[in-house]
């Protein structure tokens, strides 16, 4: 059982870089601002998802097993903690430090409340 649950991880977490790959592109493609809109928009739905995902699960309307798979898989794959630094120090070193700030305390807030949420939706 571990090690198809490890398979599905696996599986899930493909998929998740695919479309964090995709789905970065696509609003990169859109978005002309220097605040990377990307980035963010995958880890403030990341956040909800996972927030959602945790609250069905301990409501024991998600399996214990697809937690692991679709939550440490899935979106640890699609959300990005390392991009979000790398891009924060990218604007930093430019001299952009309003949109750096921004990005920092508009991520934090906004990942909390979407975090939240999607516990609260759950919980409907």
């Amino acid at each position: 059982m571990l090690r198809l649950t490890m398979i599905l991880i696996g599986v899930a977490g493909f998929a998740g870089a695919i479309l964090r790959f995709w789905l970065g592109a696509w609003i990169g493609r859109r978005w002309t601002s220097p605040f990377p809109m990307g980035t963010f928009v995958i880890n403030i739905a990341g956040a909800f998802a996972l927030g959602l995902l945790i609250g069905l699960s301990d409501r024991q309307l998600v399996p214990a097993a697809w937690r692991l798979v679709l939550g440490t898989g899935f979106l640890g794959a699609f959300t990005t903690f390392s991009t979000w630094m790398l891009e924060t120090a990218h604007l930093t070193r430019t001299r952009s430090y309003l949109t750096a700030a921004a990005n920092v305390v508009t991520s934090i807030l906004c990942g909390l409340g979407a975090a939240g949420l999607g516990l609260a939706v759950a919980r409907l």
